[in-house]
């Protein structure tokens, strides 16, 4: 039957292409604790993924002081009906990153508050209460004044040093060691 064809063949072409995937990474904050943040949330905002095919992330971010960096990681796919083998070239990934952040933690001091009559001999107060979160876990706040001015009849002096424990609660007249920016300074509080 043949031999009443011409046959030319016209070879195509088949091509495979990769399933789009995009990917939004997680973000994460908290007050600083002295730990390490890291987030490996991610939510799949187009495509889909096969039968037993799961993404992993391999977070590269992580931040333990205050500040903020993009969360950034490597985004794999794998087949785990095959042993968790990498079939991550089947995907073509966009990867949008997400912000790791950690926030100042709030502490401010107070001293004692007291009055003698004058006798010569020096009058010094300790620092006895903080207010706010305190220090984390194995840490303290030591303030060493050196220089002036400090709060007027505080008791405190050049070279002096000060303690802090924690409260809750300030009132008019104490003095606070309060953070201002990326510095403590030591104030009478006033509501």
């Amino acid at each position: 039957v043949s031999k009443n064809y011409n046959v030319t063949l016209k070879k195509g072409t088949l091509e495979v292409t990769p399933i789009k995937l995009s990917v939004q990474l997680g973000s994460a904050s908290k007050t600083y604790d002295g730990t390490e943040l890291t987030n490996n949330d991610y939510e799949l905002k187009t495509g889909y993924l096969l039968d037993g095919h799961q993404i992993v992330i391999n977070p590269m971010s992580t931040i333990t002081d205050v500040g903020s960096w993009e969360n950034n990681a490597v985004v794999t796919v794998v087949d785990t009906f095959r042993g968790n083998e990498n079939v991550t070239d089947c995907y073509s990934i966009a990867a949008y990153k997400g912000k790791l952040e950690i926030f100042k933690r709030r502490i401010e001091v107070t001293t004692q508050t007291g009055s003698k009559t004058y006798d010569g001999q020096e009058f010094k107060k300790q620092i006895v209460n903080t207010i706010g979160e305190g220090p984390v876990s194995g840490q303290e706040v030591v303030a060493d004044f050196g220089e002036g001015p400090f709060p007027i009849n505080a008791g405190i002096y050049h070279g002096d040093q000060i303690f802090v424990n924690v409260c809750n609660t300030a009132s008019n007249g104490d003095i606070v060691v309060a953070l201002i920016d990326d510095s403590a300074t030591v104030k009478t509080f006033y509501k």
